[in-house]
């Protein structure tokens, strides 16, 4: 709760203020900047300025966007809805202001870097990929079913790269107060992904349980953490309607792709050889782990038969 508060009176300042810098607003998200577990560039300094404007019920339009009643961004501005100022709370949602104008934050950051189509192709690769995502239509069913509110109507808007890029910085702001670091490589990503009740395929998990046994210290990751709800549930709607073929890739490459350019945004230009992605291009990682086979226990084990992929057993943090 302290961690919280301490981050809600960053971003009313700011919002106080009218202004803000990029770094200050990621530094309201995270309680701090630079976030431990990164190498940011020293030439990254996030210095432009955004305005912060609220806005009420009765502006119809700011610029040529309808207001929504929620929080968005035009421009270098960052509008947000009126009843944020009481202390960073949302009167009708569980939405903290740290964490809603980090999201937006982030927008600013994939527009001004080039990363919006990196993110975009990314998760349009995922969706062409599985045979079986719902068209329009039954998208937008399948999301109305998980919600269980008619106010979910966005299935386009939430299955965007750039959304479930937005809202994975939300989720490792939150993820940071209990871990303490970042995720420096795959494994560190899938066990910290994995504390938002989302479950990994069956390769992955097999993976991880053995090399957690191999490298204990991916234990100090497994923490479950509370998250605003705009933020793992709009990625759940998404990753929900997706095939388990579909769910695996997400972990295997397009989750490891959303990360690494977030925070190649943040200016962590040694984060893609980490993480062991090449050029434009996400590489290829592939897990054939077998499930009936039992999981290493021993540190001096070798890993489970069909592991093709040694060089990230032992992938590298700084």
């Amino acid at each position: 709760m302290a961690q919280h508060n301490r981050r809600e009176k960053m971003a009313n300042r700011l919002l106080k203020r009218g202004h803000a810098s990029i770094k200050e607003i990621l530094a309201s998200s995270y309680g701090v900047w630079p976030p431990k577990g990164l190498k940011i560039d020293a030439a990254v300094t996030h210095d432009d300025e955004v305005k912060l404007v609220v806005v009420n019920k009765e502006d119809a339009k700011v610029g040529d966007m309808e207001y929504a009643g929620m929080v968005y961004m035009y421009g270098k501005n960052i509008f947000l809805n009126e009843g944020l100022e009481d202390f960073g709370r949302m009167r009708s949602r569980r939405a903290r202001l740290n964490t809603v104008v980090g999201h937006e934050a982030t927008h600013l950051l994939q527009g001004a870097t080039g990363h919006a189509a990196r993110v975009d192709n990314a998760v349009s690769t995922l969706k062409a990929f599985d045979k079986a995502f719902p068209e329009k239509g039954q998208l937008r069913k399948s999301f109305n079913a998980k919600a269980k509110r008619s106010a979910v109507k966005y299935a386009k808007y939430y299955a965007q790269g750039i959304e479930v890029q937005a809202r994975l910085h939300q989720m490792m702001a939150e993820g940071y107060q209990q871990w303490g670091r970042l995720p420096q490589n795959r494994e560190e990503l899938w066990m910290a992904f994995s504390c938002f009740d989302f479950t990994p395929p069956p390769k992955v998990t097999a993976l991880l349980n053995w090399q957690t046994a191999v490298d204990p210290s991916l234990k100090d990751l497994k923490k479950p953490v509370a998250v605003d709800h705009s933020a793992d549930h709009g990625i759940q709607y998404f990753y929900d309607v997706l095939s388990a073929p579909a769910k695996q890739k997400f972990w295997e490459e397009t989750l490891p792709e959303l990360y690494v350019s977030l925070v190649e945004m943040y200016g962590d230009k040694t984060a893609r050889a980490r993480f062991g992605l090449a050029g434009e291009k996400t590489q290829k990682v592939k897990i054939t782990v077998s499930a009936e086979r039992p999981l290493a226990a021993k540190k001096d084990e070798p890993p489970p038969a069909g592991v093709a992929w040694a060089r990230l057993v032992q992938t590298p943090r700084l």
